[in-house]
């Protein structure tokens, strides 16, 4: 097949654009200060461009509500002189004896006037400031608010916020068309509302989310009531002992999460250190639209004793599974299904057949170096579950109800010196622990270093794990090395290999993978940012292999990955930025390599205070889908968009924002893919007869 060259149409473009973040990297290496500036009482530390650092969050390892939970808290930031240790340390690259140091700073020196005074907090960088300041603020103090206001206290600083988004594809699949013996039962359309209203000790919302395919109806019997997702809590908090109550929908995470972490996790192949440490925040409601990682019901938070909390909760839902009569005519779960849509009837037949209970508890010690909290969890199925017998669901749990325990403890005995581990029981046989240290060895250096294993009846199910992945039968270790070796390069280097002795769902014997990673950082100034970074991974994978006389015989091969990026933005003006990327991956399958590369140019402008656009041009090209590359893109608020890139084509897209009064905001975006090495795009009923596909999403948030 002849090689399509994708670039030369639109050569010239690219080369003057990527000429001008060129001139600008090299202007800026050449500047030099000529004018002694005095030190500063508190010195500036720019937050506008917060987002540059927290991108590779969202490269590495896409995930929806990492998203959803970073801009929930922009459009409501944690109040400094309120939140919780455990709170703080949810946010990016904050590590817990951070989250400590404010809480202790706090306490220390009285409430905070201002967000820049997190700058006086010993142990808090620049860096890090600068990725936590658009998440939190500082409001008046409750009771001073209260007298002030001279009203109840759960009548006071109510803030309340909505959001309506409405989206489709245009082109139709042939789910829709008629063309499939079943089609989808719902429109093209996707439609999602969010409602909510806090104040400091009470915190209300709604959410429904209707999917492309799935109906929008109203019956009762089949419990639903309008949307197919539709959620809802009422939290109150910091009352007294009562450190939180939440009744509805909501998440728990304790510990490292090896015995139960349903929340967000932050994750970086090539990120900074600290994400290898963790610390579960305890209950927190759910406002998300996956309709499978929360809880449904009842739990609570007390302060006991000074230095001691206790949590329990309690959990009632019917969730997604595929059931199977035996020949007795027992009914069995042969597994949960975690990421199923709703859309036909076959899909349907899965949806919230399995009642499930969870009913648990929490009880953590707290002191300034060390913390130990204790977990215990208890899963009943109204089914049993009863995995398909294959080799890689052998020692998966089997049976009506489990238990989960785990003991996780965080210890800091000096201020550069963090150890954590946790060791958790899963069912009558499942072992599992983790350790890990942070270090900061001086002159910008920190070290991370995790270690793991499990055995083969460790089975977490869908409540926990390692970084959101079961460990059965696996045992592993990460490092992880970040170096300031000027105040404007940073350098970050990461190892990690395991071994599983457990076989997975695409090998049928044990494996070994290992993945290496380093990263360049490069920021000279405020306006420019540059990304250099390369990734080599490999494991083994389970493949079928033609021979020219007798029948396919399964085999095993290594899989080697190698991936490389380059990424800059420069900021022109305050109105005016310009980022470019380009990435390369190779896959070494057993029938050759498959190569892909990628290029994007984005532009964001905001001419006034009131209107925003961002635009971005990419061209793709990959030998295949093994080769395909992943890259975060620009959505309305609360959207998610990280599309799959392969075959030859390009992708473009515009986002528009525009405030049509000070409580009323607008958002639209457009984009479309086009192809031109495929007629189709897609298969079965998701297939679309075109060599393009185009979207639309509009978007309207208000703010009483």
């Amino acid at each position: 097949m002849p090689v399509y060259d994708l670039f030369s149409p639109i050569r010239s473009s690219l080369q003057c654009c990527c000429a001008l973040l060129l001139a600008a990297l090299l202007s800026s290496m050449s500047m030099r200060s000529t004018i002694a500036r005095p030190t500063p009482r508190l010195p500036a530390a720019d937050t506008t461009d917060a987002w540059a650092h927290l991108l590779p969050y969202l490269d590495d390892e896409p995930n929806a509500d990492v998203l959803a939970r970073w801009q929930a808290w922009m459009d409501a930031p944690l109040n400094l002189n309120t939140t919780t240790a455990d709170q703080l340390m949810q946010l990016p690259g904050l590590t817990l004896r951070q989250a400590l140091r404010i809480v202790s700073y706090r306490g220390e020196h009285g409430p905070f006037e201002r967000v820049d005074e997190l700058q006086r907090v010993p142990e808090l960088s620049g860096v890090t400031y600068r990725m936590i300041a658009p998440f939190v603020q500082v409001r008046q103090h409750e009771s001073d608010a209260s007298r002030s206001a001279g009203s109840a206290w759960w009548r006071a600083n109510w803030q309340m916020r909505g959001l309506l988004r409405a989206g489709r594809r245009i082109e139709q699949a042939r789910g829709y068309t008629g063309e499939t013996s079943v089609p989808y039962l719902g429109s093209p359309y996707r439609s999602v509302l969010r409602l909510r209203a806090w104040n400091d000790n009470f915190d209300t919302g709604l959410t429904t989310d209707k999917r492309p395919g799935e109906p929008l109806e109203w019956d009762p019997g089949a419990r639903q009531y309008g949307a197919d997702h539709l959620i809802g809590y009422v939290q109150m908090q910091n009352r007294g002992r009562l450190r939180q109550l939440v009744i509805g929908s909501y998440q728990a995470a304790f510990g490292h999460g090896l015995a139960l972490w349903t929340g967000t996790r932050f994750t970086s192949a090539y990120g900074t250190p600290h994400v290898l440490i963790r610390q579960g925040s305890g209950l927190r409601p759910y406002r998300g639209t996956n309709p499978h990682t929360y809880f449904r019901g009842v739990g609570a938070t007390v302060r006991i004793m000074p230095q001691v909390d206790a949590t329990a909760f309690v959990s009632h839902r019917n969730r997604d599974a595929t059931l199977d009569t035996l020949q007795q005519g027992a009914v069995v779960a042969r597994s949960l299904r975690s990421t199923s849509l709703r859309r036909t009837t076959t899909e349907r037949q899965y949806r919230r057949v399995l009642p499930t209970t969870h009913v648990g508890g929490h009880v953590q010690w707290s002191s300034p170096r060390l913390r130990v909290g204790l977990l215990g969890l208890y899963a009943q199925f109204a089914h049993p579950l009863l995995p398909e017998p294959r080799p890689d669901t052998r020692f998966q749990f089997a049976g009506r109800w489990t238990t989960h325990w785990s003991l996780a403890a965080h210890y800091a005995p000096t201020a550069r010196l963090t150890l954590v581990g946790e060791g958790a029981l899963t069912g009558l046989q499942g072992r599992t622990a983790v350790l890990g240290l942070h270090a900061d060895m001086g002159r910008g250096a920190t070290l991370t270093v995790r270690g793991y294993a499990g055995n083969r009846h460790y089975d977490p199910l869908d409540l926990g794990g390692l970084d959101g992945a079961s460990i059965a039968g696996t045992q592993g270790a990460e490092a992880r090395l970040a170096l300031t070796v000027h105040p404007h390069w940073t350098l970050y280097g990461a190892l990690r290999q395991t071994h599983t002795r457990v076989p997975q769902f695409r090998t049928t014997r044990p494996e070994t993978a290992t993945r290496a990673s380093a990263s360049i950082h490069y920021d000279p100034h405020e306006r420019l940012h540059v990304r250099l970074q390369g990734q080599w991974r490999t494991h083994d994978q389970r493949v079928s292999v033609t021979r020219p006389y007798g029948p396919t015989v399964p085999q095993h091969r290594s899989r080697i990955q190698h991936k490389a990026r380059l990424h800059m933005r420069y900021a022109f003006t305050n109105t005016l930025r310009l980022s470019a990327r380009t990435a390369w991956t190779q896959v070494q399958l057993y029938d050759g390599p498959e190569t892909g590369t990628l290029l994007w140019i984005e532009t964001d402008y905001a001419p006034r205070s009131w209107v925003s656009a961002n635009m971005r041009w990419t061209l793709f090209g990959t030998d295949g889908f093994e080769s395909r590359l992943f890259a975060y893109e620009p959505d309305v608020r609360y959207g998610f968009s990280v599309p799959a890139l392969f075959e030859h084509g390009q992708r473009a897209h515009a986002l528009i924002g525009v405030d049509l009064t000070q409580a009323l905001h607008l958002e639209a975006k457009y984009s479309v893919m086009a192809f031109t090495n495929r007629d189709t795009i897609g298969q079965g009923r998701a297939q679309i007869q075109s060599s393009r596909v185009r979207n639309w999403r509009v978007q309207l948030r208000w703010t009483l």
